[in-house]
């Protein structure tokens, strides 16, 4: 239920534009990072962390289903989404899966931010 609720969030993310390190981000802009970073960051306005709409679902193959299904849908909208943490780094866990998944899919890192086809 929790991953296609947020799916249908992540879907219709969209609204006014502004300007933030020179990158033009849509209203509502996904934030991504490590958990330690997330935890540490201090959203602006307008922004919203994607891990907090991933309940824990049990194990990572699950986990990995959901947050790679929102994070597609958030793609969609073709906003820049926002990368609190260093870039690049090793071992990444699901955070180097997210950022993949993102350089399969066309975006590039500058920045800060993933930009789509940047």
């Amino acid at each position: 239920m929790w991953g296609s609720f947020a799916a249908s969030i992540a879907v219709n993310i969209a609204g006014a534009v502004y300007k933030s390190s020179g990158v033009k981000c849509g209203k509502d802009t996904a934030v991504i990072g490590k958990m330690k970073d997330l935890n540490n960051y201090q959203l602006k306005p307008g922004e919203y962390r994607v891990a907090d709409m991933l309940p824990d679902l049990g194990s990572p193959k699950a986990n990995w289903h959901q947050n790679s299904g929102v994070l597609r849908n958030i793609m969609k909208t073709g906003n820049p989404i926002r990368d609190v943490s260093a870039y690049p780094m090793s071992n990444a866990g699901f955070l180097g899966a997210e950022r993949n998944l993102l350089l399969s899919r066309g975006w590039t890192y500058s920045k800060g931010f993933w930009i789509l086809g940047g």
